[in-house]
Formats: structure tokens, sequence, C-alpha cells
């Protein structure tokens, strides 16, 4: 906000001299060494000679400038959100604050300076930003390529397009993490936007394949329970398979994008992972009909600021 720009310094000099308003001239204003300064005291006289009308000229593109701005914007914005590609299906709350996916043929179809308006506006909204030349680089990359990659200024945020999707993503280096599992309870994790839930009673329904029930009694000696983020070497039998599998294989097969990979939770006991969250379940704790204690786990969003915790149960 700057409310004093549609007046002159002499008007604003005038009004604090007739109101009694203290004020202070900050000799920087003279300095120059400082481009601000050289256009104020060298630049702006020669325009008022031209033109005694300059200032409020200027003043008058500035608004123009900006509402045209605003204007271009809402089309991007509205770009955008027509072409905006779900990411990481039911675990979508995983990173919804550091990624989006667009359908590379409905943005290309912008025009082009809509188009890199809303490359711009993405990068923002992850909070950082595409210069000119990137944008430009982007856009002649995007149609002319059928793979490529930007890295935005800073090296924090990098748009990789194919032949399908753009998609921008913000580089996250997450460290390993490793904590108990509340049990019963909830574990929550605020910097990677999840709530695990986890509570004991007799299971209730038939198993299905990832189901998130496990059976305690096959768990009995194996404790405690714990969550951490992947690591090599990892292995897990999702339920139905026979034969143990690579947990990065699993992942990978998933479609979990590698932000959603480096953010999801694998709960293990002493012997190693059972529950990949949203993924697959370890065929040695599944329930069965003799099953007398199930520990029964959900997983979804966590909503910090004081708003209430929310779970979602992922089949």
């Amino acid at each position: 906000m700057r409310p004093l720009l549609p007046f002159t310094r002499a008007e604003t000099r005038a009004y604090c001299i007739e109101h009694g308003l203290w004020f202070h001239d900050d000799p920087a204003n003279c300095d120059l060494s400082f481009s601000r300064a050289r256009v104020r005291l060298r630049v702006m006289p020669e325009l008022r000679d031209i033109n005694g009308a300059a200032d409020l000229a200027i003043t008058r593109l500035a608004q123009l400038a900006g509402e045209e701005d605003e204007f271009l914007d809402s089309m991007a914005a509205a770009g955008l959100e027509r072409a905006e590609v779900p990411l990481n299906g039911d675990l979508s709350f995983l990173t919804g604050d550091c990624e989006f996916a667009f359908d590379r043929q409905l943005l290309m179809h912008l025009p082009p300076v809509l188009f890199r308006r809303a490359l711009r506006l993405a990068a923002a909204t992850l909070g950082s930003e595409l210069d000119f030349s990137q944008s430009q680089k982007l856009a002649q990359g995007a149609r002319d390529e059928e793979k490529g990659s930007i890295t935005a200024e800073g090296g924090e945020l990098v748009v990789e397009w194919d032949m399908g999707t753009i998609h921008v993503r913000r580089l996250e280096n997450i460290p390993p993490f490793r904590s108990n599992l509340t049990i019963p309870g909830e574990t929550i994790s605020d910097d990677l936007g999840w709530c695990l839930t986890a509570y004991e009673q007799a299971p209730d329904a038939e198993v299905r394949r990832a189901s998130l029930e496990i059976d305690l009694d096959k768990l009995k000696g194996t404790g405690p329970y714990y969550f951490r983020s992947a690591k090599p070497g990892d292995m897990i039998q999702p339920l139905g398979f026979h034969g143990r599998r690579k947990v990065a294989d699993v992942l990978s097969e998933s479609g979990l994008t590698v932000n959603a990979r480096k953010r999801l939770p694998v709960v293990c006991d002493m012997i190693g992972p059972v529950w990949l969250p949203g993924v697959c379940l370890d065929e040695r704790v599944r329930p069965t009909a003799n099953t007398q204690i199930g520990l029964h786990l959900k997983f979804g969003p966590s909503f910090i600021n004081g708003a209430a915790t929310e779970t979602a149960q992922m089949r």
C-alpha cells in the first residue's frame, strides 16, 4: 500500500507544515550514487520541461498498468485452475503445499503472455520465482521439446515437463525422521502435513488388500511400533504378493511423486516395515478369521494453527 503516491513531494511537505506534522528528509534522496536519486533530480525535471503534466501521465500509466496486471494475473490463474492435474490420489494432502501439475496441452493453448505468467504465478505460490529469461526458455522448451526442465533462481524450485504434464515442485531436503507411534492416540507431523491415528479393537470387517487393520497377536514380541522415513534396502511383502519386494520399488510403482515419497511415513516394528500408508500392508501382519485384537490405523491430513485435526482412512 502506497497511499501518498498520488501526491507530489511539495504537496506532502505543505500539508505537514500546515498541520504541524513532523517529517524527515532522507539524505539518500539527494545522493546521486543511487539510481532513484538521479531519476528524481535529473530525469524528472527534463520530462517536466517536455511535458508539464509528466507526473500526472506517469501516475496514470502506473494505475493502468496495475489494473491490467491484476487482470492478466486473474486470467492466468483461471488457466492454471482449468489445467491442474491431481497428484498422489488420496494422498494429495501430503504435497499440496510444495508441488502442482498441469495438463501440458491445456496450458499451451494459452496465449504466450498468459502461459509465461501462469508458470510465474505457480512458482510464486511455492515461494520462488522465474525471471524473464527463465520464463522465455520454459515457454520455448515446452513448445518444442518432448521433455525438459528449468530450475528457478536460487535452485529451490524446478519446472519439469513431458508429453502430458508440466510439473512445478519445490526441491525439498527432508532429513531422515523417526519417532515412536502413539498407540492408542494420534501422531501428528505438522511439518510433513499428516496425522496417523492408531487404536485397538476387535476386527469388524473382512480383510481386504491394503487394509489398515493389523493383527496385534502377530506383532507380539516385535514392538515397539514406530514410524520413519523409507530407507534403501527396506523390504515388504504386500498383501496378495508372493515374495518380498523393495519398498522403493513399491513406492515408485504407486504413482506417488518424489516429494510425496519423501514425506510418507513407513510404519515399522523391530523386524521392519509393516505398512506404507495408502499404499500397502505387509502380508505377515494381515488379520485372519482367528484374529482377536486388531490395530486400526488411519492416515490423513493434519490441520495446524488451532484447527481441529481430521483424519481420513486410506484403503
